[in-house]
């Protein structure tokens, strides 16, 4: 069955049916969440006389579900949708329908009552449609990103949920480069003070010196936000883009380290399967007469 979805200006989300004849009266929509099958949502269908865009549709035409706002409804992840009816097996909804998701590119209010709440509706691989989900108290959103030709990384972010924290209205917010698998930056990573350049927005600064280790061989960075006690992920999910990895190319760069004689530094930022920000170097030594 073909759905429509739309994301509306609160977050919610309607998801409109084009009904059909195996359709019944009861159907509801199902959305369960991709790793933990038990983890289920219901909701009601009804009838409507009018699509997602206004227009009238005939009785019976079109059936539709809103999911609200609320939080805490769905876990984050990747759910699936379907649709459920009495007595039959719940079957996947086709993407082939209208995606609205315009609304996601509006920026949310920084430090906004509640969690940070997004919900993005996307087509898989397969045709059928999907929801991934972010639900945080506090976060830290990527912004521009430039390496210069010198190795020097820069990004920005925007912090959210983080009013009520000390320092984070002051400027003091700092970039940790930790090596995956450790739980700081004191193992063998570096911490970078940040810039102000806005409310709870920050600039950090990486030079190639401050990526350790690695001579010969390749290290993975995952970047984290410290504000006071509470750190958390650096990260882009505010806008329509599900899975970054994948589409999106961030600039790299192979560059001599200053004062480190022969060394050199290959830079490659990229976005994670969850749509966090790291970074992969890999160290080794220039040829002769570079």
């Amino acid at each position: 069955m073909i759905a429509d979805c739309r994301i509306a200006e609160d977050r919610a989300m309607t998801v409109q049916l084009h009904r059909d004849r195996t359709a019944v009266e009861g159907a509801e929509l199902l959305l369960r969440h991709r790793g933990r099958a038990t983890a289920q949502l219901r909701l009601a269908c009804e009838t409507v006389l009018a699509d997602l865009a206004g227009r009238p549709v005939a009785q019976g035409e079109r059936v539709q579900a809103v999911l609200p706002p609320a939080p805490g409804l769905l876990r984050e992840g990747h759910w699936d949708l379907l649709l459920a009816t009495p007595g039959q097996e719940p079957r996947p909804l086709s993407g082939a329908g209208v995606l609205d998701t315009r609304q996601l590119l509006s920026p949310q209010r920084a430090n906004g009552p509640g969690p940070l709440l997004v919900r993005l509706p996307y087509r898989t691989g397969d045709g059928t449609l999907a929801l991934r989900v972010w639900e945080r108290e506090r976060h830290a959103e990527a912004g521009e990103l430039h390496v210069a030709a010198n190795g020097t990384l820069t990004v920005n972010a925007a912090l959210h949920g983080f009013a009520a924290d000390a320092g984070a209205d002051a400027g003091e917010a700092t970039l940790e480069l930790r090596r995956r698998g450790e739980a700081s930056a004191g193992d063998g990573g570096a911490e970078v003070e940040g810039e102000r350049t806005g409310a709870y927005a920050y600039r950090f600064t990486v030079t190639p010196a401050q990526w350790r280790g690695g001579e010969g061989g390749e290290v993975v960075w995952d970047l984290y936000v410290r504000v006071g006690e509470t750190a958390c992920r650096l990260g882009r999910i505010l806008d329509d883009i599900h899975d970054k990895k994948r589409v999106l190319t961030l600039p790299s760069m192979t560059v001599p380290v200053a004062g480190s004689g022969t060394r050199r530094l290959q830079l490659r930022p990229y976005y994670t399967v969850e749509n966090n920000l790291s970074v992969v170097t890999r160290g080794g030594s220039c040829p002769a007469g570079h």
